[in-house]
């Protein structure tokens, strides 16, 4: 399995993430997800504290140090693939650590950042030598989804939250459910569905 170096742009900053064959690479839902953050920076929003669930190449946790130069950043993944990947992305003292969502994690967190596998759970058929992982960086399923929604609200104070019209949940009314309310949302129309990227905050 290889690696490639995909450059973009955060707040400005050019950058260089390192993507192995098994992680899920920055696509259109990570970068709508960068844009809502360079959003939340321009209200000049701080966040001392911030974690990224499900951080794949540790996009959103690099975007989230590059804008808001957070005391503490911690991400997590399942995949040991996207944890090593991530571990050459994030700073070097971020904690990056392996588990389901936020199973490993206790305390309360500033902003928590997630963009889930939240297409409809399929068969995971390891056909590609990463072991079922490539997959399940974008098939996660119902149990997943509300998984994340639950522990995210449990965590955080506010939420940066990404899922599509195709996912088998219904993340804002979780979100609505559990306390916060939608402060913005920016979406992106694609073939065959719309990725949506939510703020929300705890009312």
């Amino acid at each position: 399995m290889g690696s490639r170096s995909l450059q973009l742009e955060i707040g400005g900053i050019p950058v260089s993430l390192s993507v192995g064959d098994c992680t899920y690479p920055p696509l259109e839902d990570s970068l709508l997800a960068v844009r809502l953050l360079e959003k939340l920076k321009d209200e000049n929003r701080t966040y001392d504290r911030v974690l990224d669930l499900c951080t794949g190449s540790g996009i959103l946790g690099l975007a989230a140090s590059i804008l808001f130069g957070p005391k503490l950043l911690a991400a997590t993944d399942v995949s040991p693939y996207a944890l090593s990947d991530s571990r050459l992305n994030l700073p070097r003292t971020a904690l990056v650590v392996g588990c389901d969502c936020a199973d490993c994690l206790l305390g309360e967190w500033d902003l928590v950042v997630v963009n889930p596998p939240y297409l409809p759970e399929e068969e995971y058929m390891v056909r590609d030598g990463c072991g079922g992982y490539s997959e399940r960086s974008w098939s996660g399923g119902r149990r997943l989804l509300e998984k994340c929604c639950v522990e995210s609200t449990s965590l955080g104070r506010e939420i940066v939250f990404v899922y599509s019209s195709l996912s088998p949940f219904n993340i804002e009314e979780c979100l609505k459910n559990r306390g916060f309310r939608i402060d913005r949302r920016l979406s992106e129309k694609f073939f065959m569905e719309e990725v949506i990227a939510v703020h929300a905050v705890r009312s």
